[in-house]
């Protein structure tokens, strides 16, 4: 999903992504992209990335082994936080990346206990929930909002020992943050 297509559109995509745009000139609004992404008929698993993480070419079949040892276990619970915790990488770390070098093992997160960036959770998990809220606009806050929800339906989400990375970028219009801090605040209110 992606809401920047007519910038964008074939760039970062290959003929085996089915790539679909919602098409608003509004804030960003990440939670209606991933609601979007979700319909696809076929996924009974989802697994809802940003696209500013670099993650490694073994990540996903390492999460993928991770959710069906818990299945075999008994103790899947519908999703999880597939990282320890986030490292930010630097526009010069960053670019090595892109250009096909992994980034340096040594560094550690900066970023723990985040619920952001990444889930992976079943689709009719993820539609018994009613997925994002798309009421959050602009930067923040949505992940928030979700996470709650996953905790007060299935507890603690279990995590991967696995850091990810955080590809720089220039920061985010945050101007509708307040906004959407002001709503999460509101709807954990007894």
């Amino acid at each position: 999903m992606d809401q920047d297509c007519p910038r964008r559109r074939g760039d970062l995509y290959s003929a085996t992504v089915r790539h679909r745009c919602l098409q608003d000139d509004g804030p960003f609004n990440r939670g209606a992209c991933f609601n979007i992404g979700a319909e696809a008929p076929s996924a009974e698993l989802l697994c809802l990335m940003d696209g500013d993480l670099w993650v490694g070419e073994d990540w996903y079949q390492r999460c993928l082994d991770a959710i069906a040892g818990w299945k075999a276990a008994g103790v899947w619970k519908g999703a999880m936080l597939p990282y320890a915790g986030a490292c930010y990488l630097d526009a010069e770390a960053s670019e090595r990346v892109v250009a096909g070098a992994a980034p340096s093992r040594s560094m550690r997160p900066t970023a723990y206990a985040s619920v952001g960036g990444v889930l992976w959770i079943e689709r009719a998990l993820f539609v018994e929930l009613g997925g994002y809220d798309p009421e959050y606009k602009g930067w923040g806050a949505e992940d928030n909002d979700l996470d709650r929800r996953l905790r007060e339906r299935i507890g603690e989400l279990p995590r991967m020992a696995i850091p990810l990375w955080h590809l720089f970028h220039e920061e985010p219009d945050k101007s509708g943050a307040q906004a959407n801090l002001d709503r999460l605040a509101a709807k954990e209110s007894p």
